[in-house]
């Protein structure tokens, strides 16, 4: 049986019938989404699904009640059903392969043209207490504050794509989903695109870089933590206590580690002392520093101040109106470049679609920015995929 790997951008608020993660606990969805976007657009009715798919009648018609409910898939005046949300299936492989490899590589040469500018913007301000790169901060700047970040909201505000969708329920989320085959998740794994941060009062602990793996980062340890809790059996009201007392008491430690490391990279402390053990090495986990055999401490990901936020907005505002044609463009050839992918044959909101191909194609400009040297190329672990980190300072 095929199976679809779900995605949601937004906030799909409580866990009951309105939020899609709900919905897609129902392990014969994948089927029946599948057998439709496959199909024509609205070629299928309540009696081609029953004779086709080995779902129970009655299983079939709360199925798609439940697909209407989150918006996954639309029904015409004669009951016949169509995909409503950015769908890629083994079969859209080498059109969206060619479209973004076009697109990375024609945004990815303008962005290099425009080095001077970035290098003059970084000269403004001093925006880091360790030493840095200048490819370094390209990457945490370019690569993620801008790509996945700021441009999100600027080219939103343009009507390049839409980042807000009121569902039923009242919950704002868009979904997407890939067929789940080693090819597509090249896509949804494999491109540097995917940011994970933690924000606790003063700090932001980031990485940035792809989805092969389970990184070594705050945000993914915390979680992972979370879960393994929250899979303890028959302790449920036990579990959720605690993981919400859990969750304060990792506030408190990121506020301790951001603490250590500013006073670590100012000098204030050598970082090995007595009372710093526990911080030491919570630190060496994670990877934010290392301890040579004279117990000297270096420190390994960048410490950004609060100038961080001016220096990269003017960076970002910079390369959003410098490759804002250039996107448009592109994503105005969607409809000849991708007309037979199965979202745009379905015909699934334009908007939304684009909002996927954003993030695929902001992942095939980073991957173009590494190949050719212009940003740091990401630490890579297989376990863990390839990702790099640092530290934001925020104003208090």
């Amino acid at each position: 049986m095929k199976k679809l790997n779900f995605f949601i951008f937004g906030e799909p608020g409580d866990y009951d019938k309105f939020n899609p993660r709900y919905v897609y606990e129902n392990n014969r969805i994948d089927e029946l989404i599948y057998f439709i976007a496959e199909g024509e657009p609205f070629s299928q009715g309540v009696e081609e699904l029953d004779e086709n798919l080995s779902i129970d009648s009655e299983d079939l018609l709360v199925l798609i009640s439940d697909l209407k409910r989150i918006g996954a898939i639309k029904v015409n005046e004669q009951e016949r059903y169509a995909i409503n949300f950015t769908l890629f299936l083994t079969n859209d492989i080498d059109n969206i392969q060619d479209f973004i490899n076009y697109a990375g590589e024609k945004i990815g040469n303008k962005i290099i043209s425009l080095e001077e500018k970035f290098n003059n913007i970084l000269r403004e301000k001093e925006i880091s207490l360790n030493q840095v790169s200048v490819k370094r901060k390209f990457y945490h700047a370019i690569c993620d504050y801008t790509f996945d970040g700021v441009a999100l909201e600027y080219f939103s505000k343009k009507g390049l794509f839409k980042i807000s969708k009121v569902n039923e329920g009242n919950r704002d989320f868009i979904l997407y989903a890939y067929e789940d085959h080693k090819l597509l998740n090249k896509f949804s794994n494999k491109l540097l695109c995917s940011s994970n941060n933690v924000w606790i009062d003063g700090y932001r602990f980031n990485s940035f870089g792809d989805c092969d793996g389970n990184r070594n980062d705050v945000f993914r340890y915390f979680r992972r933590v979370d879960r393994a809790i929250n899979n303890i059996e028959n302790v449920e009201q036990l579990n959720k206590a605690y993981t919400k007392w859990i969750g304060k008491r990792n506030n408190e430690l990121a506020k301790e580690l951001g603490d250590y490391m500013i006073h670590l990279a100012t000098g204030n402390i050598k970082g090995n002392e007595r009372k710093h053990e526990e911080l030491l090495s919570f630190s060496m986990g994670l990877g934010y520093v290392n301890s040579d055999n004279n117990e000297k401490i270096t420190i390994n990901v960048p410490i950004f101040t609060e100038n961080h936020e001016e220096v990269f907005n003017k960076i970002a505002e910079f390369i959003c109106s410098e490759i804002y044609e250039t996107l448009k463009d592109i994503l105005n050839e969607m409809s000849y470049r991708l007309g037979n992918i199965t979202a745009v044959r379905h015909g699934v909101d334009k908007n939304e679609i684009a909002l996927e191909l954003w993030h695929l194609i902001f992942g095939a400009i980073n991957e173009y920015l590494v190949e050719k040297g212009f940003v740091d190329k990401p630490y890579y672990s297989e376990f863990e995929g390839r990702y790099l980190q640092c530290i934001y300072m925020r104003v208090r």
